[in-house]
């Protein structure tokens, strides 16, 4: 075997490993889709629960954070309300 057969024989081998592949990714997509749809709604159900425990405690500090973030987004100069201010030296 010579140094060209040997190339093309690895790129056939290779082409065909691709080729494999890319047929194969609908499969794939339609499996992880099918996984992570319920998954989603278990999330989502997580964080309104979490949400609704938050507000009657902390009804005062969300509305003041709400206001924060709004004006973050309107206007970057603003502080992140995202970053955690720390009072340590």
């Amino acid at each position: 075997m010579g140094p060209g057969h040997r190339r093309d024989t690895l790129d056939d081998l290779i082409g065909d490993h691709n080729w494999k592949k890319v047929v194969g990714m609908g499969a794939a997509i339609l499996r992880k889709l099918t996984e992570a749809v319920p998954e989603r709604n278990e999330h989502l159900e997580d964080l309104h629960e979490f949400k609704s425990s938050l507000v009657g405690r902390y009804e005062e500090i969300l509305s003041t954070w709400r206001e924060q973030v709004k004006a973050w987004e309107n206007d970057m100069s603003q502080p992140n309300p995202f970053e955690i201010k720390s009072n340590c030296a």
